[in-house]
Order: structure tokens, then sequence, then C-alpha cells
């Protein structure tokens, strides 16, 4: 009732109304306030904390279906606020910017281990979700600032040397890379035990970096190809090839060897590609060589030209022993030439 207060009873561990023998200390407002302006609060003490306005000792439930616990600045200033939903299972952090009246969730907890920051609503059980779904939205940055960042279902530390990112793969899974989210249009990479730098695409295996010279083997096994054909005479179009001297625009102190793939393009299409890139200037599409594809080439050039060798030392040999008999009947006509003058000067 009005004038009394709340008194805390430590035996009963209860609470009861009592008048105070000096009045309360607490006033009623005309809106069914009350207020407290003067001194510090304690609940479950009589000694509360100094420059504390509320000091609490025990429990406190806030019941979330009814109200919320809000943290900020009175009326309709910058606020923060606290609660729950899924029937109090995951617990939300919802902020309000100043002069708003709506509230954006933030940070959730959920029940099964779940944290999310931004407005992410696919978060699935025991996952971290960062950002939103809109990456146009500006602030989706993540700022990291650590020695060593250890990743994985169980990577510990590793102190020898600090690593900006250190992963530790799960089996055979490493690192993927979406094109998009929900789409298989991916790559992966992993270290194999043999200790080979893997590549996968789309779930299906392409090659891998050795783990001693650091070359990269494509795939090429027959159970992979169909259509399997001999290649046609390629000595003729090498020949049309003009390797060139150059030097990258952007790096003009550097020099290279190499072909043009305009050039190429015009003898050998299938080794040039359009690159799908993120461009937007005159170099989108910008043309790629596939030089594994040329050293095939040029194996077959020089079987080609090995084939003109052997033939043509094949009719040397041929000549040569022409010319050896041809020898050998001069020699004998020179002998007999020989002999009729002998006879004539007798």
């Amino acid at each position: 009732t009005n004038g009394q207060v709340l008194a805390y009873d430590a035996t009963f561990n209860d609470w009861f109304p009592t008048t105070p023998a000096s009045g309360s200390l607490w006033s009623e407002g005309t809106d069914n306030e009350i207020f407290y302006t003067a001194g510090n609060v304690g609940i479950g003490t009589n000694n509360p904390e100094d420059d504390m306005g509320l000091h609490i000792t025990e429990d406190v439930l806030i019941q979330t279906n009814q109200g919320a616990l809000h943290l900020g600045f009175p009326g309709t200033g910058n606020r923060w606020r606290l609660s729950t939903f899924g029937s109090g299972a995951n617990l939300a952090f919802r902020s309000r910017a100043s002069g708003t009246t709506t509230y954006n969730t933030q940070v959730t907890f959920t029940q099964d281990g779940a944290v999310e920051v931004g407005d992410n609503t696919t978060i699935e059980s025991g996952t971290v979700s960062l950002g939103s779904n809109n990456i146009a939205e500006s602030g989706e940055n993540l700022v990291v600032q650590t020695r060593q960042m250890n990743v994985g279902t169980d990577p510990g530390v590793y102190s020898p040397r600090s690593y900006i990112i250190r992963a530790v793969q799960n089996g055979t899974f490493g690192f993927a890379i979406f094109n998009t989210n929900g789409t298989d249009n991916r790559w992966e990479q992993y270290v194999s035990n043999a200790g080979n730098l893997t590549l996968y695409r789309q779930n299906t295996f392409r090659g891998f970096f050795d783990d001693v010279s650091g070359n990269y083997n494509p795939t090429s096994d027959r159970r992979l190809k169909t259509n399997i054909v001999g290649m046609n005479s390629v000595l003729p179009s090498i020949m049309q090839l003009a390797p060139k001297q150059y030097n990258y625009k952007t790096h003009l102190d550097r020099t290279y060897n190499g072909l043009i793939a305009q050039e190429l393009q015009e003898v050998f299409p299938e080794v040039v590609r359009a690159a799908d890139t993120r461009e937007e200037d005159d170099l989108q599409n910008v043309l790629t060589v596939d030089y594994g594809q040329l050293t095939v080439l040029g194996i077959k050039a020089i079987q080609e030209q090995q084939e003109v060798i052997e033939a043509q030392a094949a009719k040397i040999d041929v000549q040569t022993e022409q010319i050896a008999t041809q020898a050998n009947q001069i020699q004998s006509l020179e002998a007999r030439l020989a002999r009729l003058e002998a006879l004539l000067k007798d």
C-alpha cells in the first residue's frame, strides 16, 4: 500500500511489505510508477555497493514472454534489448537506433550452440555465422587481431611459427570455395596422406601439387576420357607459331618468353580459352593459354620430324650403298684398263 516498502526476511528467505518508522523512502508517480532517487538499493544485501544504484545478490528472473532487459538511453534514444525467442530457448540482442521504434536483431545465441552475428536467418546448429544475408550492406567486414588463428575440429596451437591462419583439415576435407551459396559450383583443396596438395572440383578429383617438386600433376587417366583418337599431323602448324619475347604492361622490368594468345588461337584454338574474369573494361574475357597442351603438340611434332629424319637416313643409307658399289665397279674397271694398257705396250 501507499507508504509501505518491501523488506527481506533472511530467515524465511522471503519478502514482506512493511511500513518504515520514518516513512517510505520510495515515491509514487501519477502513472503507477514508484521510484527512489537517493542512495543505493540492495536486494539480498543490506550493504549495497557504493556508486551502484542497484546491488542484487540473488538470481533474477525476467519473464521474457512479458518483458525484456533494456540497456541504453531513455525515450527514443539508442537502445539495446536483451530477450529470448522460441519459447525462451534462444537469446537475442536487438538494437534500436535513436529516433526509431524498430529493434533489429544483431546477435543470437541458440540453445543448440549456434552463434549468429548479423541478420542471417539460416544459421544451423553448432555454427557461428557472421554478417547478413545481404553482403552489399555496409559494415560487413570482419577484423581479427591475433598472433595465430587456429581453425579445425581440434586444431590446437602451433607455437614454433606464427601463421596468420592455421587450418587443420577434417580427414580428406580441407578448404572449399563456392561460387554462390547453395550451389555445387565449388573448388576444394586438402593435403593428402602422401603430402600432396590435392584439388577437387564438384567433388571430382582434378589433380595435385607434388609434395617434393611442387609440380602440378593434372588428371590423365584413361578411365576419365572418351572419344580417344590419334592426332593428325601438327608439324606444319607448329612451324606457323611465332614465339615472342615480351614484357607485361604492369611489370616492364620483367621479360618473358611465350606466345601471343590471339596468334596461337588461329592455329590451335583448342589451347586458348577466354577467362571468366570480374573485370568490366576491355580486359573482360582475357585470353589464356594452356601451355601443358603445347607440350603434347611439341611431342607430336618431334615424332613427325623424327619420321622425316629416319626416312632421310634410310635414303642416305641406300645412296651410300649405291656409291660404294659404284666405287667398287670403278676400281674394277680401272684395274682392267690398266691390264689392257700393259698388253698394248707389249
